[in-house]
């Protein structure tokens, strides 16, 4: 939505906007990689996620070439609709099983011990 704005208040409120919503999803992003990797391959996937971080304010730059290239406002839809693309894909991904990798624990009512 950013490339199609045309003032400075609607980027200032699309910004804040992407940091609400950013800021609610990672935390829903580290359930599903707890639920869907096991525990011994959680640290590798965690990390892979953060990697996006790092990759992404690598290819920042390439952005403010893009910029160069076919102005801002192309270029904020090229991104995005690539992000779209990106989300679309996460459709296929199955709602992991919660707490499959959990040890199971008996009824604690009946280990008990009646005095």
């Amino acid at each position: 939505m950013t490339g199609a704005i045309n003032s400075f208040a609607l980027l200032f409120v699309f910004r804040i906007l992407l940091g609400v919503f950013e800021s609610a999803f990672n935390p829903c992003a580290y359930s599903m990689i707890a639920d869907m990797f096991h525990p011994s391959q959680r640290t590798t996937a965690s990390a892979i996620f953060n990697l996006g971080i790092y990759f992404g304010g690598a290819l920042a730059s390439l952005g403010a070439f893009l910029i160069k290239q076919i102005g801002w406002r192309s270029s904020y839809k090229l991104i995005g609709a690539i992000g779209v693309g990106f989300g679309a894909c996460a459709l296929i991904v199955p709602d992991p099983e919660r707490g499959r990798f959990e040890k199971k624990k008996g009824n604690e009512l009946s280990t008990m011990k009646v005095v």
